[in-house]
């Protein structure tokens, strides 16, 4: 017989028998453990700087294969999941949950229990402002000095390169 929380059941309009949340056969009560994994998660999340986040998470085998047996694709847990963790990291961190171009990504993997945190890199704009008159812009190629000309240069070990403009 088929034992389901009210959530699931909510979710996937199946009628069968209500079960206590950690005995339901879909999420073995994982989603009435959310605050408690959104905590844990904004405990690590405080060690970065962020106003936007994108929750995802990872389904594998069984759990995808039981879902799939019982019809249910369309109403997954994993989207359930995501949606509802995306939420409470909100309400605990304060930043904005976001589908596209979010500065932090967390993903959970649903049957594991654990989570991976991956920070979008940081793109700093920079522009070249030629302030000097005579002064080149481009690079030059590089020389070797040798001899007198590498006085300059006491106390360096190796080769002494010179830029130079051709």
């Amino acid at each position: 017989m088929l034992k389901l929380c009210s959530k699931c059941r909510a979710r996937t309009g199946l009628s069968c028998e209500e079960a206590r949340p950690e005995e339901c056969m879909i999420c073995s009560g994982l989603l009435w453990r959310i605050d408690e994994i959104a905590e844990k998660i904004a405990e690590k999340l405080r060690e970065y700087e962020f106003r936007t986040f994108s929750v995802g998470s990872r389904i594998r085998g069984s759990l995808k294969a039981l879902e799939r047996y019982l019809g249910v694709d369309g109403k997954s847990v994993k989207y359930q999941f995501n949606r509802e963790l995306a939420k409470a990291i909100a309400r605990e961190t304060g930043a904005k949950p976001v589908k596209n171009n979010a500065e932090i990504t967390v993903i959970y993997d649903l049957e594991e229990l654990k989570f991976e945190i991956n920070v979008s890199p940081l793109y700093v704009y920079g522009r070249y402002k030629k302030r000097v008159r005579g002064s080149p812009r481009q690079d030059g190629f590089a020389e070797r000095v040798e001899g007198e000309d590498a006085s300059y240069a006491d106390g360096l070990e190796g080769n002494t390169l010179r830029l130079s403009r051709r």
